[in-house]
C-alpha cells in the first residue's frame, strides 16, 4: 500500500466514526505524534507493566479465553 492510499484508508475509517470520545483519542494520539506516554505513569503502572513483560517471557501466560471464563466465574461467584 502507498503512502497515498494507506492516508486515504485512514481518512476513510476515521469518516465512519461516530463515538465522539473514540475520535478524540484518535485526534490526541495524532496530534502527540512521538509523545512518550510512558514518563505519565506512575512508578506502581510502570513496575505492573514490566512484571507483566517478565511473566510473558517465562510462558506465564493464560489465554483471553481462559481469562474472560475467570472473570466471568468470579461476577458469578460475587455476592
Amino acid at each position: 500500500m502507498s503512502t497515498a492510499e494507506l492516508k486515504y484508508s485512514i481518512i476513510e475509517l476515521v469518516s465512519s466514526i461516530n463515538d465522539e470520545n473514540r475520535l478524540k483519542v484518535i485526534y490526541q494520539s495524532l496530534k502527540a505524534g512521538s509523545y512518550d506516554w510512558w514518563e505519565d505513569l506512575s512508578v506502581e503502572q510502570k513496575a505492573s507493566i514490566e512484571r507483566g513483560l517478565v511473566d510473558l517471557k517465562k510462558g506465564r501466560t493464560i489465554s483471553n479465553k481462559d481469562a474472560m471464563t475467570q472473570l466471568d466465574n468470579h461476577i458469578d461467584n460475587y455476592e
